[in-house]
C-alpha cells in the first residue's frame, strides 16, 4: 500500500478544504455566519450538495459510459447492472492511488462535494443550476430501480399463478 502517497493525498485535500473555509470566512460580512440567509451553505443546500455529489459521483466511478476515462488506472471486473461496472485499481504508486480514487464512489465523494461547496459559493445560481440537474437524474435513477423490482416482482408472480393455473387445469 502506498500510504505515503496517500498521505499526501489527505495533506493536499485538507490544504484546500482549509483554504476554502478559511477564504469564505474572510469574505463574510463581520457576524454574518451567525444569519442563516448570509451563510455560505444554507440548510436547503445541503440536500442539493449531497445528492448532486451522489450522482457526480456515480457517474465518474462507476459509469460504462466513462470508462475510458478510468482505463489508465483501472482495470474492469465486472457489470454491476444498470449502466454501472465494478473496477479496480491497476500499477503502483502514484497510479494505484489515483485507479482507487477514481473507481470508489465513497472516495470521489469528499472530491467531488469540495468541488461543488467551492463552485457553490463562488458561482451559486450556475451551480445550483448543475446540482437540481445532478439531483433530477438521481431521483430518476432510484425511481428506475424502484420501478423495475416492482414490475419485476409482478411479473414472476403472474407467472407463477398462471402456471399454477395450468397445472390445476391439467389435474382436474
Amino acid at each position: 500500500m502506498p500510504l505515503g502517497l496517500y498521505a499526501a493525498i489527505v495533506v493536499v485535500y485538507n490544504i484546500l478544504l482549509g483554504r476554502f473555509v478559511w477564504k469564505t470566512r474572510l469574505d463574510q460580512p463581520s457576524g454574518s455566519l451567525s444569519d442563516p440567509s448570509k451563510r455560505p451553505v444554507k440548510p436547503e443546500d445541503v440536500l442539493l450538495l449531497g445528492i448532486g455529489t451522489h450522482k457526480l459521483s456515480r457517474i465518474l466511478t462507476k459509469d460504462l459510459v466513462t470508462m475510458p476515462i478510468r482505463k489508465p488506472f483501472t482495470r474492469f471486473e465486472d457489470f454491476l447492472g444498470y449502466g454501472e461496472v465494478q473496477e479496480a485499481a491497476v500499477g503502483t504508486g502514484l497510479r494505484q492511488v489515483i485507479g482507487e480514487m477514481v473507481s470508489c464512489n465513497y472516495c470521489a465523494d469528499v472530491w467531488v462535494g469540495l468541488a461543488f461547496l467551492y463552485a457553490l459559493d463562488r458561482s451559486p445560481v450556475k451551480t445550483k443550476l448543475i446540482l437540481k440537474f445532478l439531483s433530477s437524474i438521481a431521483l430518476a435513477d432510484f425511481l428506475h430501480v424502484f420501478y423495475e423490482g416492482s414490475r419485476t416482482r409482478a411479473n414472476v408472480l403472474t407467472l407463477r399463478e398462471e402456471k399454477l393455473e395450468r397445472q390445476e387445469k391439467r389435474a382436474s
